[in-house]
């Protein structure tokens, strides 16, 4: 692992599957420049995660792009239950 100039990026990590999860974690903490702050199991989640960790004093725009992903997941979600409730 190399020394850090900067704060590591951090990552919250959503996937329905338990396995997923647990070995991304493990791939991300071997990086050593990725801190992972929350570990979820939906976009839900995920989405809280993000609003916890919002004080952060460094936003990633790793962090943006799954917050938008995640909206459009919870919006996709709204529009089929208004279609087959």
């Amino acid at each position: 692992m190399r020394a850090r100039a900067t704060a590591p990026m951090s990552a919250i990590i959503a996937d329905d599957e338990q396995l997923a999860r647990e070995e991304l974690k493990f791939l991300l903490d071997q990086i050593g420049d990725v801190e992972v702050v929350a570990v979820t199991a939906n976009g839900l989640e995920a989405l809280e995660a993000i609003e916890r960790n919002a004080t952060r004093p460094r936003r990633d725009p790793a962090t943006s792009a799954i917050l938008e992903l995640a909206r459009q997941g919870l919006e996709a979600y709204k529009v089929a239950l208004r279609r087959q409730p």
